[in-house]
């Protein structure tokens, strides 16, 4: 992945932008968002079926 969609991905896992942010960006493609998106979407569900 670009170094901006890393950078973006970071953020989004420390809190610092929102998955509303991340989807309305017009430079991400959907494969990017997604990749960004999936992993904290994976903990969640992880952490609620606990």
């Amino acid at each position: 992945m670009r170094t901006y969609v890393e950078s973006l991905k970071r953020c989004f896992d420390k809190g610092e932008i929102t998955s509303v942010k991340i989807q309305m960006m017009i430079t991400l493609t959907d494969e990017e968002k997604e990749y960004i998106l999936t992993e904290k979407d994976k903990e969640a569900i992880s952490q609620n079926d606990k």
